[in-house]
């Protein structure tokens, strides 16, 4: 019997396309800003539109036709105060409850400054609010001032601001007004939804638009647009412990988590983290030891110019990237030696800037110190998707061993490593030239910006609502996945391939906080969006710019044949009386039989460093590649079977995350009233596993390595997808989840005498050498004449015994 690492190993690479790039700027160089939000919003080929919705339609759908929600504040000055004007007397609160002792908490209560934008009770900034004591019996005049840094504890703060000796807003990227009671009630009434209004302040430099990158060999650095006026940036971090923990800085308005000074730069990107100038690198003379050193936390960056220094910059969280970043191999301290080459192993744990270990494959480059047959042979290795290069002892090697180790038939399988997403060109703050009040269209009979800015986003979200938007005739055959007007308003036009989106009907989505969460949520979950490419956020306009890898026309063709060849398939394989168990395991079997993993694809982003693919294989990284090419990477394998699972009326939703530390994308599927998990692209086709995760509960996933992602705004609400329940799991129904030497051997016997010619089992409570000598044991006993010719594979938990 042979015992064999599996030769086609997970497929767990995300590419839906990444690009560098700044789309709005570029845009807007090349168009005027009237042709932009004026003639290009809304067109689209009439030959592919069925009808169009109004906006305040989609609203009244999702009963949010009433809600008001008001445009940001931008750029406003560091000591501005805030006064609201209600239309009753606040203080009839005093005493009405358990909540209102006195005028002053009544003044600190009814209007109170977050620095996150859940607004919850933990975020509240300390100000100072003023109400006076009567307002004529009948109006209230709310004033709500900021605190000098001096008197607040608050360490998101640049220099200039520590020794001010008056009231400031700080440095906090942006900042969240919450009004819990109704400005325009006769008498004071809670509002059950506050009323939000984010602000951002103003620096005389702008702050930089951070973000960051992670190379093919998993190395993280902080990269960001030059800043018109500036000399140098400055970078500062703030961490929590040492497993990369989140901080609750926003939530917790920075107390306890300061934002520490790291290092300087007059680049415009940094990863000098550990700052010893090796950048984030442990490593010498053909040796690298150890890479992402010290990056831990959150970072933010500010511009610099002599004695002015910008606003902090929006934030790079590393604690939703943790297990992309491999750090160093496991006890790395001595050399490990070696009496042969079949001892030799063909994968590492290596740890991971959380403290999380993985093992990754290793392949062996060489001997150092020249002959190959010399003993004590020093044997340089490379770690599959780092920069870790180091060295172990053997005794001997022979010139054909040598051979041997640098064949792929020695070689650990790898992971295809990387995530290339639509290039993200929001600025999350806008530059310091950006007017408070966007397009003023307000009477000008206030001075005060909250009451102008409240009539100005009625007078703009009262136009915009009767805008109309198109919709395509795919979306009558295949159902819009949305939870809100804006969500579904998103879906609408980027299903249409709208270049550019007029955002004024949706004060929300103006805050690029919320527009980049909603959008990611958007193009995951509805699979006939297609090749989005860049997109970016322009604050003049309003205006979501988009690029697509295609001409409209192009992809409305392709939805086309998308719906046709999905509608084809259901009616091929789904049945009368199927249940969703039944439909949802049909399709599976379907994406295993008919499409396969696109390779080429995937060394094709390898080439490019995963920061683009050339154009003939865009195609394999949308719903469209496997779909209708029958070929395509992991994106596309999710969203093929959200599409297919849609048309079949199976509960569903693509999930984002990783894969034994390398980003991957699978489903989660409602079956019994019960959500499991399931990923397709790793079927027996493509990695050699049986349905390795089908209705598998998040113990099983994470058990295998699948980590979902919190970073998006969808995913911070999984916890209703929650996968809790095994009693639906492959492995389980079918009698293949094995526990312990006596129940292995027994299932083992048994399929042997059927005659299986492909064994897969899910085997805990063995380790590798009492799974190989209880595996010889059975066949000797059973099946003495197919043990020659069988080969056994290893994947995790999982056993393949391949008998022809």
């Amino acid at each position: 019997m042979k015992k064999t690492i599996l030769g086609l190993l997970l497929i767990c690479m995300v590419v839906t396309g990444c690009r560098d790039g700044q789309l709005v700027k570029s845009i807007l160089e090349t168009q005027s800003e009237s042709t932009l939000t004026r003639e290009r919003i809304g067109t689209i080929a009439n030959e592919f539109v069925d009808h169009y919705v109004k906006v305040e339609d989609l609203k009244k759908k999702y009963g949010t036709e009433s809600e008001e929600n008001i445009m940001p504040l931008y750029n406003v000055s560091s000591g501005s105060s805030f006064i609201f004007q209600f239309n009753c007397d606040l203080n009839i609160l005093k005493g009405s409850s358990d909540e209102f002792h006195s005028r002053y908490e009544v003044a600190d209560k009814v209007v109170t400054i977050h620095t996150d934008r859940e607004a919850g009770p933990n975020s509240v900034l300390v100000t100072y609010n003023q109400l006076p004591y009567e307002d004529d019996g009948v109006k209230s005049q709310l004033t709500v001032n900021p605190l000098g840094i001096g008197d607040e504890f608050f360490n998101m703060s640049p220099e200039e601001y520590s020794a001010a000796d008056k009231g400031a807003w700080g440095n906090a990227p942006i900042y969240y007004i919450r009004v819990n009671y109704d400005l325009n009630a006769t008498t004071p009434t809670k509002l059950d939804k506050p009323l939000i209004i984010p602000f951002t302040v103003k620096s005389d430099l702008s702050a930089p638009n951070l973000r960051y990158e992670i190379d093919k060999e998993g190395r993280f650095k902080l990269v960001w647009d030059k800043v018109e006026g500036a000399e140098t940036y400055r970078i500062y971090n703030a961490s929590y412990n040492e497993e990369n923990d989140p901080t609750l800085s926003r939530k917790e308005v920075y107390r306890g988590v300061p934002a520490d000074l790291i290092g300087s730069t007059s680049d415009t990107e940094f990863n000098d983290f550990a700052q010893d100038g090796e950048a984030g690198m442990f490593a010498g003379d053909g040796w690298v030891i150890r890479q992402n050193n010290r990056v831990n936390g959150d970072y933010y960056v500010t511009a610099v110019n002599a004695d002015m220094e910008s606003i902090y910059s929006n934030v790079v969280q590393t604690s939703g990237l943790s297990k992309l970043l491999p750090v160093e191999v496991l006890d790395n301290s001595t050399i490990k030696s070696y009496s042969s080459i079949d001892e030799l192993p063909k994968s590492v744990p290596v740890t991971f800037i959380d403290g999380s270990v993985a093992n990754l494959g290793v392949s062996y480059e060489g001997t150092l110190n020249g002959a190959a047959s010399a003993t004590e042979v020093y044997l340089a290795y490379m770690v599959s998707g780092t920069s870790i290069k180091d060295y172990v002892i053997v005794d001997k090697i022979t010139a054909d061993e040598m051979e041997l180790l640098q064949s792929d038939n020695f070689q650990a399988p790898e992971l295809n490593a990387g995530n290339i997403i639509p290039q993200n060109s929001f600025r999350y703050l806008p530059d310091s030239d950006v007017p408070t009040i966007i397009e003023d269209e307000t009477t000008g009979g206030s001075f005060d910006i909250i009451e102008r800015q409240i009539e100005n986003t009625r007078i703009k979200v009262a136009k915009a609502d009767k805008e109309s938007v198109p919709v395509l005739g795919v979306v009558n055959d295949v159902q819009v996945n949305a939870d809100s007007a804006l969500e579904e308003f998103l879906a609408l036009n980027l299903t249409a391939a709208q270049e550019a989106i007029s955002l004024r009907a949706f004060p929300e989505a103006q805050n690029t906080e919320v527009l980049y969460d909603v959008l990611q949520k958007v193009i995951y979950q509805n699979p006939l969006i297609l090749g989005v490419d860049n997109y970016g956020y322009d604050y003049n306009s309003i205006t979501l710019f988009i690029k697509y890898d295609d001409s409209q026309e192009l992809i409305n063709q392709k939805q086309q044949q998308m719906v046709q060849e999905a509608q084809s398939i259901v009616r091929k394989v789904i049945t009368d009386g199927m249940n969703d168990e039944q439909k949802a395991l049909t399709l599976y079997d379907y994406l295993n039989d008919y499409t396969k993993y696109d390779q080429s694809a995937l060394d094709n982003a390898v080439v490019n460093n995963y920061m683009s693919v050339d154009a003939k294989f865009n195609d394999s990284f949308s719903t469209y590649g496997v779909l209708v090419n029958k070929l395509g990477v992991c994106g596309s394998y999710a969203k093929t079977y959200k599409l297919l699972s849609d048309l079949a009326e199976v509960d569903n939703l693509v999930v984002s995350g990783t894969l034994e530390h390398v980003p991957h994308a699978w489903n989660k599927i409602q079956i019994n009233n019960k959500w499991v998990n399931v990923d397709t692209t790793n079927n027996e086709t493509n990695s050699g596993v049986p349905y390795f995760l089908y209705g598998s509960s998040d113990k099983i996933a994470e058990d295998l390595n699948y980590s979902e992602n919190s970073t998006y705004w969808l995913d911070e609400e999984l916890s209703q997808f929650a996968a809790k329940d095994n009693s639906q799991d492959y492995y389980v129904t079918h009698g293949l989840d094995i526990q312990g030497k006596a129940a292995y051997k027994s299932k083992l016997s048994e399929m042997l005498v059927k005659g299986d010619s492909l064994i897969s089992l899910r085997v805990s409570g063995l380790n590798s050498d009492e799974l190989m000598n209880e595996t010889s044991q059975v066949y000797d006993d059973v099946a003495p004449d197919k043990k020659d010719f069988a080969e056994l594979f290893e994947l995790g938990n999982y056993v393949i015994i391949q008998n022809e």
